[in-house]
């Protein structure tokens, strides 16, 4: 995960009409953090369980307007359909499903802030592990993982084998609960859009003002699994029941050539639609079953950009698991271990 702090630390030396943009804004931590400082701030994304969640990081929405939205929810008399495989039967317990498809049918036609602030709380709150007293559930679904979503025969095989059934779940309680913890703080009203789109296209920039400052984190080379691993959140936004293995089609993984020329198509944006005294911050890496330099592939994208930005700072990050008990756990049991690479830090300026 993008770490907080890593745009924090940078917002800590901005000035006050910083108008930040991140064009790979995932579920939005460079935005939100921007946000914390009162800065206006613009994402863009391909993928629509980021650009939900990045949405609900941006909603000014109270605990009292989240409630009264999920009651006008469940109240939904309009039509909704209820998947009926056998993955569904054992992923949540009947009256719960019910509930989440209302829910699911009314926030399709139903859009802004508050919408957007239960939508991003449903989606965190869809598939988790099941807490050991039913009063202390934050998620909805039988014991699944809570980053992403596993596929249904596997899923399925693993609940009958260990007999676990999914609980009736009060879903206006757990709403309630991270309604709130994410929204009783008081954080400054901004100007902010996300858009759902390429940040390789000119398109994408039209509709934002210029930036000062980029804050990113682009997907590494070969990570193609977003969708996939994300395919029940996804089915919650309008998308098919079942996992459909659409790839990442933001970024070209043919190879490190290809990756690198993508890049730099985002780099040539990002400096098209920036003050001439912009800065950008980069964390980038890549995973071990690629064997490839993070390093060299971001320096050949700069250079295709027609070197609209300078570097003038690379660090050592660390690796994803420093500190991080999740990134631990997922290596534990694992017959063939591979650990995390370590990430590098880029500041750059741009070109005149």
């Amino acid at each position: 995960m993008f770490p907080l702090q890593y745009p924090v630390n940078i917002l800590n030396n901005t000035q006050k009409d910083t108008i930040v943009l991140d064009p790979f804004c995932g579920r939005g931590t460079s935005i939100f953090a921007a946000r914390m400082f009162g800065y206006n701030a613009y994402g863009i994304d391909n993928n629509p369980v980021a650009v939900a969640i990045s949405k609900s990081k941006l909603s000014a929405a109270t605990v009292e307007m989240i409630m009264e939205t999920l009651n006008k929810a469940l109240d939904y008399t309009g039509n909704y359909d209820i998947p009926q495989s056998e993955f569904w039967q054992w992923a949540f317990e009947m009256t719960v499903l019910e509930q989440l498809c209302k829910i699911r049918a009314y926030l399709h036609q139903h859009d802004g802030m508050t919408e957007n602030a239960l939508r991003g709380i449903i989606l965190g709150a869809l598939h988790g592990p099941k807490a050991k007293q039913m009063e202390n559930n934050s998620y909805l679904s039988n014991q699944m993982p809570r980053t992403f979503s596993s596929k249904p025969s596997y899923s399925i095989s693993y609940w009958k084998k260990h007999n676990i059934k999914p609980d009736k779940i009060s879903i206006a309680a757990v709403v309630k609960k991270r309604a709130q913890r994410y929204y009783n703080d008081v954080i400054p009203e901004v100007n902010s859009n996300i858009i759902n789109g390429d940040s390789r296209e000119n398109a994408s920039y039209r509709q934002l003002p210029p930036m000062t400052l980029i804050i990113t984190s682009p997907p590494y080379y070969g990570m193609r699994t977003y969708y996939i691993d994300q395919w029940l959140r996804n089915w919650f936004l309008g998308g098919p029941d079942v996992p459909v293995n659409i790839l990442n089609n933001q970024m070209d993984h043919s190879s490190p050539d290809d990756f690198a020329r993508n890049l730099g198509m985002v780099w040539k944006n990002c400096a098209r639609f920036t003050t001439p005294d912009a800065r950008m911050y980069v964390r980038f890496g890549s995973i071990p079953s690629r064997k490839t330099s993070a390093r060299d592939i971001f320096e050949k994208s700069i250079a295709l950009s027609e070197n609209a930005w300078r570097i003038i700072a690379v660090s050592d990050a660390g690796n994803s698991s420093c500190g991080k008990r999740q990134a631990a756990q997922m290596l534990v049991g694992q017959k063939r271990k591979s650990e995390p690479i370590n990430e590098i830090d880029v500041e750059l300026i741009k070109n005149a």
